[in-house]
Formats: structure tokens, C-alpha cells, sequence
């Protein structure tokens, strides 16, 4: 039901997906991880966590080194778990009082960061598609084309 993807995360205006396997006894193996690169490909999101309570099999290691594949197996997932939960917690500074002040124009707006390509960290452009299912449409390409192929979707 959830198409293979059980959580999306979104940082910095880039998608990225998670697939969660919870194989003590089983390995991942290349079937799933190249599943998933389907969908994150399909998905044009910028990268894919796999992460198993278990481990992956050598063929998912590879297939997955020099991609925006993470996996992240059992033992990793424990230390991150472990980190989390002994760092000391600090108190949230207490809020500071709002000053009323009489109502002004708002501030000019600030002018968003340029996206940038999560593969070569070139800044992205802005094209339309001139044939095929997506014709007329807007899309985020990198201008490092052919080298780099990283395309994504233009929010409205």
C-alpha cells in the first residue's frame, strides 16, 4: 500500500525516501535495493535509506556504492539509537516576550536560496519539457547534463 516507501523526508527543498526492513534473521539483499532505486528514480528524489535491523548482502553493497543509497544495517541503527539517547538533553531556553508595536508593512521578501544538484552541487535550471508524458512542463534539471542527469519535479 505504501508503494514500497515507508517514509519521505524532505530537507533542504530535496526529497528523499525510506525503506524500512525489519529482517533479524534475512539479509537484504540486491532484489530490494534495486527495487528501491527504481522508485526513488521514478520518484525523482535525491536520495534512498534502506535501513534493516539485520545486514545486507555484498551484491546490495555494491549495487548501492556510488549512489544516493544509504543503507544502513542493524549494528549502525543500534549506535545511532545509542547516540540519541545518551546525549545529555538540554531545557529549551525559555521564549522571550513578544513587544507590542503598532502594525507596519511587512519586510521585503527574502530571496530564496538557489536549488542546487545533490550529485554535483551545480546550480539547478529551470526547463520545460518539450516532448513525451510531460510535455508543457516545468522540471529542476542540472546543467551538468549528460554527465549528470539529476532532474526533479517544480513544486507549485
Amino acid at each position: 500500500a505504501d508503494g514500497g516507501v515507508d517514509i519521505r523526508l524532505w530537507k533542504d527543498g530535496f526529497q528523499y525516501l525510506v525503506q524500512c526492513k525489519q529482517w533479524r534473521v534475512y539479509t537484504v539483499g540486491v532484489k530490494v535495493v534495486r527495487e528501491m532505486y527504481g522508485l526513488m528514480t521514478a520518484g525523482r528524489a535525491a536520495g534512498m535509506f534502506i535501513v534493516t535491523s539485520g545486514s545486507f548482502t555484498q551484491e546490495a553493497r555494491a549495487f548501492a556504492e556510488g549512489k544516493p543509497i544509504h543503507l544502513v544495517a542493524g549494528g549502525e541503527l543500534e549506535g545511532m539509537i545509542n547516540s540519541v539517547q545518551s546525549s545529555p538533553r538540554r531545557p529549551l531556553p525559555p521564549l522571550a516576550p513578544v513587544p507590542s508595536s503598532p502594525v507596519t508593512a511587512p519586510p521585503p521578501p527574502i530571496a530564496a536560496a538557489p536549488l542546487v544538484c545533490p550529485k554535483c552541487g551545480k546550480p539547478l535550471v529551470k526547463k520545460t519539457a518539450r516532448k513525451g508524458a510531460f510535455s508543457g512542463q516545468d522540471f529542476w534539471a542540472c546543467p551538468g547534463y549528460p554527465a549528470c542527469r539529476y532532474i526533479r519535479n517544480v513544486e507549485n
